[in-house]
């Protein structure tokens, strides 16, 4: 007995194209934000084409300011313009809570352009229970290209090799961190074409806050240069990540 489908169907020989089996690499090829890593299940997400209203602007002192633009952009027209603060050493950015997901290897990942006189990006994942929090962070060093985590003692620790970025208005980077939320601990970091095995590091315990809430944070920290610029776009948030 014959299987399989007719010529025209999807297994029939092609010369000029090739068939799309994938749901996921369609929705790619119509504009979708979820291409740097398709792994997880997407929670929520933002490609800064509406407002700045899914988000809180957070910083830590005067000139630092975030706005919508339409100077660069990763997907879309609009990205979200981070202005660091006057003073070396203070952060601007921004935060969004939510109810704590189900027990699964959540991610969180975001793209940046243009951050070559700033002195840090952050990227922060907070889990709060009840009684304690569980804190989950990756700093990039800029000038010296390290990507960093934030281990049990509250120190950020470089890791190898060095990871290396684009610097330019137009150069989207894409980092991406998953955590096991069930056990609390590190999976692993995407740093664009590198990854990085985190499963061995130690995770920052603390005293809880608001309970029963995920939070995330996204920050550029000034450096020697004040109100410098850089291009936030395509936050996404999964769940259920291999």
């Amino acid at each position: 007995m014959v299987h399989g489908g007719p010529d025209w169907g999807t297994p029939g020989p092609l010369s000029t194209v090739y068939t799309l089996e994938d749901m996921a690499e369609l929705v790619a090829r119509l504009g979708s934000i979820v291409t740097f890593d398709r792994r997880g299940n997407v929670i929520w997400l933002d490609d800064f084409e509406g407002t700045l209203g899914k988000w809180s602007i957070d910083t830590d002192g005067p000139g630092g300011s975030i706005q919508l633009s339409a100077e660069a952009a990763r997907s879309g027209a609009f990205s979200a313009k981070i202005i660091s603060p006057n003073a070396n050493g203070d952060k601007c950015g921004i935060k969004r809570w939510f109810p704590l997901p189900v027990e699964s290897n959540i991610g969180f990942e975001f793209s940046w352009a243009r951050a070559y006189q700033l002195a840090y990006i952050y990227l922060y994942f907070y889990f709060v229970e009840a009684a304690k929090s569980y804190s989950f962070r990756l700093r990039y060093w800029i000038a010296q290209n390290y990507l960093q985590y934030y281990d049990s003692a509250g120190n950020y620790i470089s890791l190898e090799p060095r990871a290396y970025s684009g610097k330019e208005t137009h150069i989207f980077n894409t980092i991406k961190l998953v955590v096991d939320y069930a056990n609390k601990k590190y999976v692993r970091a995407l740093f664009n074409n590198q990854a990085f095995d985190l499963s061995a590091c130690s995770v920052r315990v603390g005293v809880g806050g608001t309970p029963y809430t995920l939070r995330t944070y996204i920050y550029a920290e000034t450096g020697a240069t004040p109100n410098v610029p850089t291009y936030i776009d395509d936050v996404i948030l999964t769940q259920n990540e291999p």
